[in-house]
């Protein structure tokens, strides 16, 4: 499982430097910028996902996938607050994909490993509440309408989340 998580991290990263490229030609400008935007999350969810390998215990491995995807959910509400809505859904598809491939999965076998009455479940549920938290947080910084909420990448992710909203809970 810590390979599978550290090894979709970085098949994360690789996918948004490529998604960056795809993009028609910009001024040098905002090439900076999305350089500089892209390094600080492709940095954090490195940095995440070296914790996640050297998490020892299922709390510890759930708590690391809650990282990676409170980064994304950070760099989520800045796409959507520079009013980018490619960047928000190519954003909210990596958060997806972690969600629905890391985390739900992470926290299910978590559950199924940890006595009920145990304190690791109690810090496990406090796992499941923050992701829940962060998870809002997203959907709550992706607007409803105008630029960014009407594309329909931005909307078919934000339906998407939305469904994960509700397996987590």
């Amino acid at each position: 499982m810590l390979r599978s998580c550290t090894t979709f991290a970085m098949l994360i990263v690789l996918a948004a430097w490529a998604g960056a490229q795809g993009r028609p030609m910009l001024s040098t400008a905002e090439q900076l910028k999305m350089l500089q935007a892209d390094r600080t999350l492709l940095g954090s969810l490195v940095d995440d996902g070296l914790g996640l390998a050297k998490s020892n215990t299922p709390v510890e491995k759930a708590d690391g996938c809650r990282r990676m995807t409170k980064s994304l959910v950070d760099a989520l509400g800045r796409a959507a607050g520079d009013q980018d809505p490619d960047r928000v859904a190519e954003i909210g598809e990596h958060l997806e994909n972690v969600i629905r491939d890391a985390l739900a999965p992470t926290i299910d076998e978590a559950r199924g490993l940890i006595p009920e009455d145990s304190p690791e479940a109690a810090k496990l549920k406090l796992v499941r509440d923050k992701s829940t938290e962060d998870l809002k947080a997203a959907l709550a910084s992706i607007p409803q309408a105008g630029k960014v909420g009407g594309h329909a990448r931005v909307k078919e992710t934000r339906g998407k989340l939305d469904q994960l909203r509700e397996r987590l809970k």
